[in-house]
């Protein structure tokens, strides 16, 4: 068991790099990673299909975004863009924020969500 600061203080420092720490983290990671690219393959796949079937237009996935907390994985948008074959970087949730300069990206990360759920709410009152 280790605490939550220390399973973080990993996640960033190390996370998937396969020389650190003999490569232990990497191994105990790189099967979910697998899983998790699967699944947004599927995802993908199931996009580009449906938008061209009911929108009539060819919408190929030129890069994914990540964002949430788990983003800072050190090393996962690279492995992420080893398995999907398109750029996968982080995503900038301050990116419509106009007083951004107050919020640091590598903590905002983490409020992706709250974040856009706050500017859509304040452009339906608009």
């Amino acid at each position: 068991n280790i605490s939550f600061e220390n399973a973080k203080k990993i996640k960033i420092e190390i996370g998937l790099d396969p020389f650190k720490e003999n490569g232990k983290i990497f191994g105990i990671l790189k099967p979910k990673i697998e899983d998790l690219a699967k699944k947004i393959q599927e995802y993908l796949y199931y996009f580009q299909e449906h938008s061209l079937k009911r929108h009539y237009f060819d919408s190929q996935v030129s890069s994914v975004l990540l964002c949430g907390g788990g983003a800072h994985l050190h090393g996962l948008s690279d492995l992420l863009s080893f398995y999907l074959k398109i750029p996968v970087k982080l995503a900038d949730p301050l990116i419509n924020i106009s007083d951004k300069d107050k919020l640091l990206l590598k903590d905002s990360l983490a409020y992706s969500t709250a974040l856009g759920m706050a500017l859509r709410a304040l452009k339906d009152k608009l």
